[in-house]
């Protein structure tokens, strides 16, 4: 590509988000690389979170339990298979949740470096990761600061955990500016605003996917609390926010309730840092099962991911 006029110069805003496009291009074997790649990632993932439970000495059969949960969801094979980048944004948003809390928390150092990679990698996996590290930003500063005694503790939390996102897209924005003349012009491309698409939020009670996703959120909030962690509340909250203000953008496929049990899902993993009482972790069994069956309801009553049984269910007969 020569590089030497503005109009060429442009076509460099389609290789955002960069590590999504490189990923895509590069990958040998086109749908079928993607959805073999997606597989792949789905078993390291549900690994890891095995990992991370067995790592705060929960009980085996539990974590087993809460793992089925989360795998045998139809919306998280469709999500694997139909939007890989999205998976991927979602599973290193996760993780870096998880990493967060440990630095913030519990004063584990790696952790806070493999958090700011992990958000990295995320922002830059999908657009949609803009979203999610927002979230991850401004659940932040709410969290209980292991070194709070220490004066200066949060922003230099903030700064270890968000350095790597920070630096990125700002050069991004310097040389866009520098050579597009509009720092925000790699970005542009990437959010396709239609007012339109505002009728997923005044759907919300007017619609059964938005009943849906309501039942979701309140679900996660129930989990939260359990967590003893009473501002972690909002977060489920937050990300419906930010889910909906994605779809409104472009930037998340419309009535993809995938997004919603993933993302949940996973920020209940990573506030829920010690083993639970009985009582708590049999509420938190009820939680998890509440997203399946929310989640086998949106498979059967809403399209697209309707059809994701139907294909299945063609196939076998």
């Amino acid at each position: 590509m020569a590089l030497g006029g503005t109009g060429n110069m442009q076509g460099l805003a389609d290789f955002y988000p960069l590590g999504g496009v490189l990923l895509v291009r590069m990958l040998p074997g086109g749908v079928l690389g993607l959805s073999i790649l997606g597989v792949v990632a789905a078993g390291f993932f549900l690994l890891y979170l095995f990992q991370t439970f067995k790592a705060k000495n929960w009980d085996t059969s539990v974590v087993i339990l809460l793992l089925i949960t989360i795998g045998s969801a139809p919306v998280f094979a469709e999500l694997v298979v139909g939007n890989l980048l999205g998976f991927l944004s979602l599973v290193t948003f996760g993780f870096g949740m998880i990493d967060m809390y440990r630095f913030v928390t519990q004063r584990h150092t790696d952790a806070g470096f493999r958090a700011g990679t992990w958000f990295l990698v995320c922002a830059l996996m999908d657009t949609s990761g803009i979203l999610l590290v927002a979230i991850a930003a401004l659940t932040a500063p709410f969290l209980r600061v292991a070194r709070r005694d220490e004066s200066g503790a949060r922003a230099t939390n903030f700064a270890i955990l968000f350095y790597p996102v920070l630096a990125v897209f700002i050069s991004i924005a310097i040389l866009s500016a520098i050579f597009l003349r509009n720092p925000f012009a790699l970005f542009a491309a990437s959010f396709i605003y239609d007012p339109m698409r505002w009728s997923v939020v005044s759907g919300l009670l007017t619609t059964l996917h938005g009943w849906i996703v309501i039942l979701i959120v309140i679900a996660g909030t129930i989990g939260a609390l359990l967590s003893g962690r009473r501002l972690t509340a909002f977060l489920p909250p937050l990300i419906m926010v930010a889910l909906l203000l994605g779809e409104v953008l472009g930037v998340v496929p419309t009535n993809d309730i995938g997004y919603f049990v993933l993302a949940i899902s996973m920020v209940l993993i990573a506030v829920w840092h010690r083993v639970p009482s009985q009582r708590n972790q049999a509420a938190l069994i009820v939680v998890f099962g509440s997203l399946l069956a929310l989640s086998w309801a949106a498979t059967l009553f809403l399209t697209p991911t309707g059809s994701v049984v139907s294909g299945l269910l063609g196939g076998i007969y």
